[in-house]
């Protein structure tokens, strides 16, 4: 089936990227945990991957189907992830869900006592939470029966939960910024870097980079060594990008590329409107949407712009980016699927709320949440056609 002969679905839906399990590392220290060892794999914390990378490896042209849609009890701001074999989708209810990637049937809550706005990250069968302020609390839980193996008080946590192979890198809306332990609960080392910290890391080469509301982007050492700070002048909401540079988008519109080793501007790119949601990027450009309703594709080593898309309606989530296509939600409700080297508009799926939440690929399927309190899996309906033959067969051979 060809772009232009996908259907225009009516149901409130979503989404990108086809799912192979993904092993995507980002340095030859600091391992991905997305696709570890783990027979299940899975979508372990946002963006996929500790580094941001795009997911090279997926295709996405052919998801046209809503295999499911469920209702869940609250808003949700947060990507979900996937570990284990089992959904998380942390809400503004409080409570963290827990669901079949099958079915989508809620297989188990857990309360906490502040709404969750982070996104969770998951190993195997761990799943790490954090809070924002009434709970502040960063959890370590057992998926298989959701108790709860250590807590660690963080305060007022926002920012997306990234992981390695033994860390935990998280900052709170203080301005503190932890490397924690996450087998133990241990803080490895903390700094406090002035400023809320609503982005999450990026980690790459063992190097550790976040900003701040105050603007100031950090790199350190993952043993906590400052190696150099960059004053960005603006504030930054999002979290970084890292490959040839390290990519920031800042509240005042501009993305900006810093040398990895220095932290010296390398480069600097303008929109019209302020960037909220971080950028994707892959060997020669980087991506990401702006509030004045545009996509942009720019190149990763000079800054120049590759394409734009117009988009008419206000897009600040992060965006899905695969092999052939590239999928962004707008605060109206669509997801629009655009052609990864042209920028051209290839297919939009329309939902029932505003998608502030990534969607994630996992099995052939995506999975997203959005703010009309619905959870959806999108995937392809050859594939749904190809497994009810299947089965009708199955059964007439008994």
């Amino acid at each position: 089936m060809t772009n232009g002969q996908r259907h225009y679905l009516r149901a409130p839906v979503l989404v990108t990227i086809v799912a192979t399990a993904l092993s995507l590392g980002c340095s030859s220290g600091l391992m991905g945990t997305a696709g570890s060892d783990s027979k299940l794999g899975g979508w372990e914390m946002f963006r996929g991957n500790p580094c941001g990378i795009a997911i090279d490896s997926l295709a996405i042209a052919h998801l046209d189907t809503v295999y499911w849609q469920k209702k869940i009890g609250g808003r949700v701001y947060a990507s979900p992830i996937i570990t284990g074999g089992v959904g998380v989708l942390s809400a503004l209810d409080k409570r963290t869900y827990f669901f079949d990637v099958e079915t989508g049937e809620i297989v188990g809550k857990l309360k906490s006592r502040a709404p969750l706005v982070s996104s969770p990250a998951g190993v195997g069968n761990l799943v790490y939470l954090a809070a924002e302020r009434g709970d502040g609390r960063l959890r370590c839980v057992n998926i298989a029966n959701r108790k709860t193996i250590w807590e660690l008080k963080l305060r007022d946590v926002s920012a997306p939960i990234i992981t390695t192979d033994h860390n935990l890198y998280v900052g709170n809306n203080s301005g503190v910024f932890y490397s924690v332990n996450r087998f133990t609960g241990e803080v490895n080392w903390e700094d406090s870097i002035g400023g809320a910290i609503i982005g999450g890391a990026a980690v790459s080469d063992e190097l550790v980079f976040v900003g701040s509301a105050q603007g100031r982007i950090r790199c350190y050492r993952h043993d906590g060594e400052l190696l150099w700070e960059f004053d960005a002048g603006c504030a930054v909401m999002s979290t970084p990008a890292v490959s040839q540079h390290c990519y920031v988008t800042l509240f005042d519109g501009r993305l900006i590329a810093l040398d990895k080793s220095s932290g010296l501007l390398a480069w600097s790119f303008s929109t019209d409107g302020s960037t909220l949601g971080s950028p994707v990027v892959d060997d020669k450009t980087v991506f990401f949407g702006s509030n004045d309703r545009s996509f942009y594709a720019v190149s990763a080593r000079d800054g120049s712009l590759v394409w734009k898309k117009g988009l008419g309606g206000i897009c600040s989530a992060t965006p899905l980016v695969a092999s052939d296509e590239i999928a962004i939600g707008c605060r109206d409700g669509r997801l629009v699927f655009l052609d990864k080297l042209t920028g051209i508009e290839r297919f939009v799926l329309r939902t029932k709320g505003r998608i502030f939440s990534s969607p994630v690929a996992f099995g052939g399927r995506i999975y997203l949440a959005t703010a009309d309190k619905l959870l959806y899996c999108i995937g392809s309906s050859t594939a749904r056609i190809n497994a009810t033959s299947a089965k009708t067969a199955a059964s007439l051979s008994e």
